[in-house]
């Protein structure tokens, strides 16, 4: 974990490993596809179109994970 925040217990680690993981779907996908995946909207359309879609759903997560509720939980189970 990088910074000076300590995640207490082991779902707020498992969140913060799924949304590594979720970033690195949206990545691999740049990098398999790069000339239909020069940004995130023409990535969401040339993945929906070959009918795979784990880096859309990896985006869905990610704007999940963004959201203010979970930061506000991770901030007030987290130590800084």
């Amino acid at each position: 974990m990088t910074g000076n925040i300590k995640v207490r217990g082991p779902k707020q680690d498992r969140s913060l490993a799924n949304a590594g993981n979720t970033v690195k779907k949206i990545h691999d996908r740049q990098l398999a596809a790069p000339a239909v995946s020069s940004t995130l909207q023409d990535l969401v359309k040339n993945e929906i179109a070959s009918k795979k879609h784990t880096a859309t759903e990896g985006l869905l997560w990610l704007v999940r994970y963004c959201s203010p509720r979970f930061i506000h939980h991770l901030s007030t189970h987290s130590r800084l």
